[in-house]
């Protein structure tokens, strides 16, 4: 089964974006984004893209295809605040089934953290700033 066939072109490149959004809230909470967090991310979605299955698997492996063809309609929805966007990318993530969007969520987890520690490691504001990303696709926040 594609899950993309769930959603449509606008909704899957929202999907798309959530790594993006993740990196950004987190790389920024410190006050800079830092070589190293770049450095991370990038490492990050890789590993995903090998590692992972399913949902997941398919919104990484398009994630990295949208970003290598420079897709415009993809770079301009990355200029909206990314913690409204991740509030859209909770409310998609409600269509799937419970273990694929806990899955998608886990490894946005996993790329926060792993961003907030490669420079220095994880400090207050970066705390601050996983938990509000976690709230939002929780739909807490």
């Amino acid at each position: 089964m594609t899950f993309r066939n769930q959603f449509n072109e606008e909704e899957w490149l929202i999907l798309q974006a959530a790594p993006i959004w993740v990196f950004e809230v987190v790389a920024i909470a410190d006050g800079r984004i830092d070589d190293e967090e770049l450095e991370e991310v990038l490492n990050q979605s890789k590993n995903v893209i090998e590692y992972s299955t399913g949902f997941t698997y398919e919104v990484f492996k398009d994630h990295i295809t949208t970003i290598m063809n420079n897709n415009l309609e993809f770079r301009n929805l990355l200029k909206r605040n990314p913690l409204e966007g991740l509030k859209i990318v909770a409310d998609l993530l409600g269509r799937l089934k419970h273990s694929e969007a806990q899955n998608f969520k886990k490894m946005l987890l996993k790329m926060a953290v792993k961003v907030a520690d490669s420079s220095a490691g994880v400090n207050k504001n970066e705390e601050k700033a996983i938990a509000i990303i976690m709230g939002i696709l929780d739909g807490i926040l």
